[in-house]
């Protein structure tokens, strides 16, 4: 969807059903200097369970955006949150506690997160490429003693071909986190791509790698959200 005006948002919103409860929102942003506009607010919020956001574009600002491309939307029980955006995270917007799948496709110039402050989460998946590597081994490094966390997921980004010396920095980095039990380790690989499932040899020794080929009609992590969301 292209949005050039703050209002599109609140003309689709304001005709969805209250009973929605899953939103997949891409978003190519084409937004000038706009002055600031009264959102308006439905009687009722609706009250996600799972939210997908993916925005791109130009001349925007997460705190221009945010408030109203969600306007509408309770978050406060949200269970699957996956960000894949250059505007940041709206953290202010979610809440924390609540999140059991957690979906991040990092940016080199942004900070990481605290994987501390999803107390209840349980899969966290990540999408790497060259350049987020560094913080994503600082994120998974600093994952704190859990007994919820039962799956991390690395996705490789499609136009990224890791070495293996950088697959054994996240195999180590992983095979020695500091859970309270056995996780599973799912690694997304492109169709054809050098990197290999002997590249991680202390998780495949611990007997805690999946390692998954991925079809070439599916880079963007698609039929893992809609698995996902066939679940909940």
């Amino acid at each position: 969807m292209l949005v050039n005006d703050w209002s599109m948002f609140g003309a689709i919103w304001e005709s969805c059903s209250p009973s929605l409860r899953h939103i997949d929102l891409s978003c190519c942003l084409f937004l000038l200097y706009q002055p600031a506009h009264f959102i308006s607010r439905r009687a009722g919020p609706v009250q996600l369970q799972s939210l997908r956001l993916w925005f791109w574009g130009i001349f925007v600002h997460p705190e221009d955006v945010y408030p109203w491309a969600l306007y509408p939307f309770d978050l406060s029980h949200l269970t699957a949150l996956s960000i894949r955006n250059d505007l940041g995270y709206p953290w202010d917007n979610v809440s924390l506690e609540t999140i059991q799948f957690l979906d991040l496709d990092f940016k080199a110039d942004r900070p990481g997160i605290e994987i501390s402050s999803f107390p209840n989460l349980s899969i966290f998946r990540v999408t790497i490429d060259a350049s987020t590597l560094p913080i994503v081994l600082e994120t998974l490094s600093a994952i704190p003693t859990s007994r919820h966390i039962r799956m991390i997921g690395i996705s490789i980004s499609s136009d990224y071909d890791p070495h293996e010396v950088d697959c054994v920095q996240l195999d180590s980095t992983l095979a020695n986190l500091s859970l309270l039990h056995p996780i599973t380790v799912e690694v997304e690989v492109n169709s054809g791509s050098n990197c290999q499932s002997e590249f991680f040899p202390e998780l495949n020794l611990r007997n805690m790698l999946r390692f998954v080929e991925r079809s070439n009609s599916d880079t963007t992590a698609e039929g893992w959200w809609r698995n996902l969301i066939d679940t909940l």
